[in-house]
């Protein structure tokens, strides 16, 4: 599976988990970005660094795909009915991944924790490949990519990016190390 990671998604994962356990865990190109989130990973440090973590072999951790806007490209005929003629940067690495994924990624999972990409990526890709960053995280938990100290932070950390939520969801809180005895 390929998960199609959304900015805050990202930013988050920068911030909070060790790139050294990620290349240890992941096959390489199973974390996709956008190309506009690629293009601003050196607004931070950490997401340059992210961004920059190679496996021994040299592989990038993170994929990227390129969307052409020259009439034969099915995405680029598709990112430009989502984001109009006249874009602004604004959502474009959301519509990016949204219109790469229609073409050309069958399997793959938008992972975003912004509510109007959420309901985008609904209304186009269909309930099984959109995921609040919790599916990331537990995922990551799950193949060793991230500690348990890192899974229960990026977790918080999302949590308090969305106020609707009032609580930790059971599904991830039942993963923090406090909840596992250790």
């Amino acid at each position: 599976m390929r998960w199609f990671v959304d900015d805050g998604p990202f930013d988050t994962l920068a911030d909070l988990a060790d790139p050294r356990r990620l290349i240890a865990s992941l096959q390489p190109g199973s974390l996709v970005l956008a190309p506009a989130t690629k293009d601003a990973a050196t607004e931070s440090e950490a997401r340059a660094a992210l961004l920059a973590s190679r496996t021994a072999q040299g592989r990038e951790l993170f994929s990227s795909f390129q969307i052409v806007l020259d009439g034969k490209d099915p995405a680029g005929e598709i990112f430009l009915e989502l984001h109009g003629k006249e874009f602004t940067t604004n959502d474009r690495a959301e519509r990016e991944s949204i219109a790469w994924m229609l073409a050309h990624e069958a399997d793959g999972v938008f992972v975003t924790g912004d509510k109007q990409a959420a309901v985008t990526a609904l209304a186009e890709l269909g309930r099984a490949r959109v995921a609040h960053p919790f599916d990331l995280w537990i995922y990551l938990l799950k193949n060793d990519s991230v500690t348990g100290v890192e899974f229960q932070a990026l977790c918080e950390r999302s949590k308090g990016l969305d106020q609707r939520l009032t609580r930790m969801p059971d599904r991830a809180a039942r993963h923090f190390p406090s909840a596992a005895g250790g």
